[in-house]
């Protein structure tokens, strides 16, 4: 929690000074912490839930 925390306040910061050094809009910098939110949480989903392929034929 705490690097994926640390990660998205950097992105935050990195984001506020790309759009006044670059001039980006707010709607890029946007799309960019919601792509990397969006894959923070799909890692949280795989690594909390582990699928686990099961043979159909078990031996007696």
């Amino acid at each position: 929690m705490i690097p994926a925390g640390l990660l998205l306040a950097l992105t935050y910061l990195g984001g506020d000074a790309a759009q006044i050094n670059l001039g980006l809009p707010n709607a890029v910098t946007g799309i960019f912490q919601g792509i990397l939110l969006f894959y923070l949480l799909g890692c949280d989903l795989l690594l909390l839930n582990r699928f686990r392929w099961i043979s159909k034929v078990r031996a007696a």
